[in-house]
Parts: C-alpha cells; sequence; structure tokens
C-alpha cells in the first residue's frame, strides 16, 4: 500500500493533534473571557432597556480594535482561515506563520466576544493548519507530506472544539485535503481523535460546543427509530 516509508507521519499526527487540543482549548477560553470582557464588565452594569445603544457600541468597539490590530500589523483586512489554508497549500507547499494562528485566534476571540456575527470554523481551521504545518517546518519534512500535516492540524482543531472527531476528518478531507488515500486518511484520524481526547482532558468548564446531555447518554432507542 505504500503506507511503510511514511510511518512516521502515525507519531506526527498524534503530536500534531495533541498540540492542537491544547490550542482550541486555549481558543475556547480566550473567546469566552473576550464575551466576559465586552458584555460581562463594559456593559453588564450599563445595560437596560433604556440603553439599547450598547447592543450597537460593543460590537462596533470589537470591530474597531480588530480593524487597528490588522492596520498596525499590516494583516488582510478580509479573512475567512480556510480559504488562506487552501492557498498556502496550493501555492507555499503548506507553509503557514506562525504569526498567523495567533492574531487569528485574538482577532477572532475580539470579534465574537464583542458579539459580531461570525462563526468558529474557519479559525480554529486556520490555526490548528499553523500548527500542523509549523510541526513540518520544525522537523523538516518532505513536501509531499507537508499538506498531511496541515490537514492533520486543521482536523485536530475543528474535531477538538466542536467534539466531532468523524465531522473534523471528513471536511478537511473532502474540502482541504481532497484526498481519501490510506497514508491521508490514517494520519488525520488519528490527529483528530487526539485532538479531542486533549480537550476533553482539559475542558472542565470550557467543554466542546456540542455535548451529548446525558438524558441521550443513557437512551435506549429502538428499532424503529
Amino acid at each position: 500500500m505504500g503506507f511503510a516509508p511514511d510511518w512516521y507521519l502515525i507519531p506526527l499526527a498524534a503530536l500534531i493533534g495533541s498540540i492542537a487540543g491544547l490550542a482550541a482549548q486555549g481558543y475556547g477560553r480566550l473567546v469566552l473571557y473576550s464575551e466576559t470582557l465586552f458584555f460581562g464588565r463594559l456593559a453588564g452594569h450599563h445595560f437596560s432597556v433604556s440603553r439599547w445603544w450598547i447592543l450597537l457600541a460593543v460590537p462596533v468597539t470589537g470591530a474597531f480594535i480588530v480593524g487597528i490590530n490588522k492596520t498596525l500589523f499590516k494583516l488582510p483586512m478580509i479573512s475567512h482561515g480556510i480559504p488562506e489554508v487552501i492557498e498556502a497549500m496550493a501555492r507555499r507547499s503548506g507553509m503557514l506563520r506562525l504569526k498567523a494562528a495567533f492574531f487569528t485566534a485574538l482577532n477572532s476571540a475580539l470579534t465574537l466576544g464583542s458579539g459580531v456575527a461570525t462563526v468558529q470554523e474557519g479559525p480554529i481551521v486556520h490555526i490548528g493548519s499553523v500548527i500542523g504545518s509549523q510541526v513540518g517546518q520544525w522537523l523538516r519534512v518532505q513536501r509531499e507530506h507537508m499538506n498531511t500535516l496541515v490537514g492533520c492540524g486543521a482536523a485536530a482543531g475543528l474535531a477538538a472544539i466542536f467534539n466531532a472527531p468523524i465531522a473534523g476528518v471528513l471536511l478537511v478531507l473532502e474540502v482541504i485535503l481532497r484526498d481519501f488515500s490510506l497514508r491521508t486518511f490514517m494520519p488525520v484520524v488519528i490527529a483528530a481523535v487526539f485532538g479531542v481526547a486533549m480537550n476533553q482532558m482539559l475542558a472542565g468548564e470550557f467543554g466542546a460546543l456540542f455535548q451529548l446531555p446525558q438524558e441521550l447518554m443513557t437512551y435506549h432507542f429502538a428499532y424503529a427509530e
């Protein structure tokens, strides 16, 4: 199957998945802290029906801070996360800078915490992909395997923050890598599992976005269902 020469991708996938799980946990906490800052401290003591303008002022403040960050550090004004990862794999052999993950996490947390309508999929995929790319660059992995490591990071981050390893694997294989070969599939699966395991081990009150309720955990489905 041509898998034996690539055996080192398995431990690397586990390493990347563990780091991405830690990053997902940190990113999730950063979003919650940002929400507490904007709506707990800044707006919480002043909000009332007569002060409806706060609902407009807080998101504008968050967007203004993000705009300042992007201007000062010369970051792209429009960034979606996943397209940047696909472009890096197509044009730069999967090379992503560590600075990109830091500012993605910070600006995304400020955006979400201040109430701007956006989602977490793009940022966490970008953060995880940077982790996979950085590990590959640090270990000087061959270019042909760099995209696989980037996919491992993306799948692990997405799986960890949403508690959905299967969804993380399928999205990365179908949308980002577009490769269902065995030597790509196995590392991505392992990374996703390690990412979810690491996040659940550290979660505590900062659990994944989607958790099964206790009633469903003990519910027995009938054949008709």
